[in-house]
């Protein structure tokens, strides 16, 4: 009885960590394929033969609406169009402008985004510029 509730207990566990990863950007699962995003460019997946998805680079300027400091994602409200667009940060993201790390941003700033655009619309942030005085 014991081994079925440590099993139930892990497997409970392991659903949990796998869905806050993949919120977090820190867990991609596409077509039965597992990918941890490493930093600019870089993954290191579960399976060799499938191809990695296309991305684009691309840039957008908004507004900050909202911080998550686990997984290091933030949003943004782009001035184009309103749609809110997580933006992924990793240890290769060069922030200029009136910040100079991830803890700086703060919601409420302008900021101009330079990347690589995923197929689900997020983006993996290669230069963050805060905007403004």
């Amino acid at each position: 009885m014991r081994t079925n509730r440590n099993y139930i207990a892990a497997s409970i566990i392991g659903a949990v960590l796998v869905a806050a990863l993949s919120a977090a950007g820190m867990l991609l699962i596409t077509s039965g394929r597992i990918t941890f995003p490493l930093g600019q460019g870089q993954s290191q997946s579960s399976t060799a033969a499938t191809p990695t998805p296309t991305r684009r680079q691309s840039a957008i300027q908004g507004t900050i609406v909202r911080i998550r400091y686990i997984g290091s994602t933030f949003t943004i409200q782009r001035d184009d169009t309103g749609a809110n667009v997580v933006i992924s940060v990793t240890e290769a993201t060069q922030f200029t402008g009136r910040v100079r790390a991830f803890s700086d941003l703060q919601t409420g700033m302008h900021a101009s985004i330079q990347g690589q655009t995923r197929s689900d619309g997020s983006m993996i942030a290669s230069v963050v510029q805060v905007l403004g005085s």
